[in-house]
């Protein structure tokens, strides 16, 4: 941090956080069991296994899901000591055990091997996008962030009925697509700044005359719809039942291309006269495709007014850890200036001239607003952003010069 005085790690310390909100939104387990202790040497057999190469013994393991891999240590002690000598087997059981449990009480476990979850670990970045993935989609094991959760059609689940009418499928095809039972509770959070128990910051506090400077008004005229919308962020709270059977849309979506043979078929196939326009625009909306990142932020990309808060939001994802080659998990952070800068949205509006430099014209303001408080970086990336969030120069003086110069 050429630019600060201030170290790193004092600067992760002042303006990082874990948003406890976020992680509550979606599958939340709260008492993972602890690791078993290395039992005692003794004499044992693994049976004929104990007859093939190692290396044998390694792909075999592999393939495997952790279910079946964690029945084969209860074989023998023999078991136990090469199960847990696999090292893919043994860090998902120490760094990820919350996922792990999650994918078995969804009914998920026998799906992902051990090398695909392993894989998952192993990484940061959402498979979607150049953001760090703080989360992972049981449903296809792929890590992603928060706003492709939220915004990607891919990264959502529907009921098989809906399955049925929006692909125009049968009942025998949605049985053999791959789903899962959602846990029972609440999902989703509701969007209320004034109810931060989290927030350390004096709103009035500003470095600047307030007067000085035109804020951004209550409403934009240009796209037509209140300065209130939050778009696809606006997820609010469900509950989920017991026994809801759900299946990825994805999946759901190519079966639906492969019965049919084009997109343009699937769509006359499950058209209905009798249906409302809400079915129309539904129906859309999940035959999208994920927009490509390119290297860009597609939280910057074009507001698309279809794209409408996921009913099932939180259902089939999880906090998901990353670890790196040297070892080192890493979380996500979370940013306190991006934090000060909504607030400061929701209360009184950001001057204008904050706003051109973060929201291109084709974008929702407070869209962008709240997806950059959401966003969760990795050390290295969280570093890089606070030399320019206009937030963390109005929480800390030793960066606000050089913010204010690249804005």
């Amino acid at each position: 941090m050429s630019d600060s005085p201030l170290g790193p790690e004092e600067l992760l310390d002042r303006l990082s956080y874990r948003r406890k909100d976020l992680r509550k939104a979606m599958i939340n387990i709260t008492d993972p069991p602890k690791p078993r202790s290395v039992l005692p040497d003794r004499v044992s057999t693994f049976g004929r296994f104990d007859l093939l190469p190692a290396e044998i013994m390694t792909m075999i393991l592999s393939v495997l899901d952790t279910q079946s891999i964690a029945r084969l240590a209860a074989v023998s002690f023999r078991g136990n000591c090469v199960v847990h000598s696999e090292r893919a087997y043994r860090e998902l059981v120490e760094f990820a055990p919350k996922a792990l449990i999650a994918l078995k009480r969804t009914g998920l476990i026998r799906l992902h091997s051990v090398t695909t979850l392993h894989d998952a670990l192993r990484t940061e970045k959402c498979v979607y996008c150049t953001e760090f993935g703080a989360f992972l989609f049981l449903l296809t094991c792929e890590r992603c962030c928060f706003d492709c959760l939220c915004s990607n059609p891919w990264l959502r689940v529907i009921t098989p009925k809906d399955a049925e009418l929006y692909f125009a499928l049968s009942e025998d095809h949605t049985k053999c697509l791959p789903g899962f039972c959602a846990i029972p509770g609440k999902y989703g959070m509701k969007i209320d700044h004034d109810d931060r128990k989290e927030a350390k910051i004096d709103i009035s506090d500003y470095r600047y005359d307030t007067n000085d400077y035109e804020h951004s008004s209550d409403s934009d005229s240009s796209w037509g719809i209140s300065y209130k919308d939050y778009g696809y962020y606006n997820i609010g709270i469900r509950s989920m039942p017991r026994h809801l059977w759900l299946v990825g849309v994805k999946a759901a979506r190519d079966l639906g291309l492969a019965t049919h043979g084009s997109e343009a078929k699937m769509r006359k196939a499950s058209y209905r006269r009798d249906y409302d326009i809400r079915f129309f625009r539904a129906r859309d909306l999940l035959y999208m495709e994920p927009p490509v990142s390119q290297g860009q932020d597609l939280l910057l990309r074009p507001y698309d007014p279809c794209i409408k808060p996921d009913k099932y939001f939180g259902v089939a994802s999880i906090p998901f850890p990353s670890l790196s080659k040297s070892g080192e998990i890493e979380d996500g952070l979370w940013c306190w200036g991006c934090d000060h800068t909504c607030v400061i949205d929701f209360s009184d509006g950001l001057f204008d001239y904050v706003l051109k430099a973060m929201v291109p014209s084709t974008c929702l303001p407070r869209v962008v607003v709240l997806g950059l408080e959401r966003r969760a970086r990795s050390k290295e990336s969280f570093l890089e952003h606070i030399k320019y969030c206009w937030g963390a120069g109005e929480l800390i003086d030793e960066l606000a010069e050089g913010i204010d110069a690249r804005l």
